[in-house]
C-alpha cells in the first residue's frame, strides 16, 4: 500500500542527465527531502535512412499523427527536421497532422517551439496517450 503522505519522507529520484525537474521540485515543495541520482545519461542518435523517410512523409501530407513522450525527443525531433527543410516546411508538416504528447512538459517544450498540441492526456502514461489517439479525443 503506497504512502499518501510525503512530508517527511526521504525520496530518491533515479533519473537521466536531461530530466526535467518537476519531480523534484513538486516532492521539495511537498516538505519530501530528495536526492537526485543521475544513472544514464541520454545521447543523440546519428539521423538515419528511416528519419529522413519519415521527414519526407511528414512534409508531404502522409503522417496523421505525430506523438512525443518527452521535451528532449520532441526539440531533437524538430531540430533535425529543420536541418534538412525550412522551418516553414516543418512549421506546416505539424499544423497539417494531429500533435499529442505524453505530459506537461513536452506540451510546454513544443509549445515553446511554436507548436500546437492538439492531444494530450490527463494521465501521462503511453496507455492514455494510445486511447486519446484512437479516440481523437482532447484531454
Amino acid at each position: 500500500m503506497a504512502k499518501k503522505r510525503i512530508a517527511g519522507e526521504q525520496v530518491v529520484v533515479l533519473r537521466s542527465d536531461q530530466a526535467s525537474e518537476v519531480l523534484t521540485k513538486g516532492l521539495i515543495s511537498s516538505g519530501a527531502t530528495v536526492q537526485e541520482i543521475e544513472v544514464y545519461k541520454l545521447t543523440k542518435v546519428k539521423t538515419g535512412r528511416p528519419l529522413l523517410d519519415m521527414f519526407y512523409k511528414g512534409i508531404r501530407g502522409e503522417i496523421d499523427v505525430f506523438a512525443f513522450t518527452s521535451p528532449l525527443s520532441a526539440k531533437t525531433f524538430i531540430d533535425e527536421a529543420k536541418k534538412h527543410y525550412s522551418d516553414e516546411e516543418v512549421e506546416d508538416m505539424l499544423d497539417c497532422a494531429v500533435v499529442a504528447v505524453l505530459g506537461e512538459p513536452t506540451k510546454k517544450m513544443l509549445e515553446d517551439l511554436g507548436v500546437r498540441v492538439d492531444i494530450m492526456p490527463a494521465r501521462s502514461n503511453f496507455e492514455d496517450l494510445m486511447e486519446a489517439i484512437r479516440t481523437g479525443l482532447h484531454s
